[in-house]
């Protein structure tokens, strides 16, 4: 395996993996949100240090 398909390939698991955990924290959002508006909060957070 060359080296730039083996970046290819981390970039490609990498955005999937990003995309599965903003669906996974949508879709918690989605449930916790009425009853836990402090769970936006957290979720934020999480964001912020993925990002930082």
């Amino acid at each position: 395996m060359s080296r730039n398909m083996l970046i290819d390939l981390f970039s490609v698991v990498w955005l999937s993996i990003c995309s599965y955990k903003v669906v996974l924290t949508m879709t918690i959002v989605g449930v916790f949100e009425p009853d836990y508006p402090i769970a936006k909060d957290v979720v934020n957070k999480m964001f912020d240090s993925f990002i930082k």
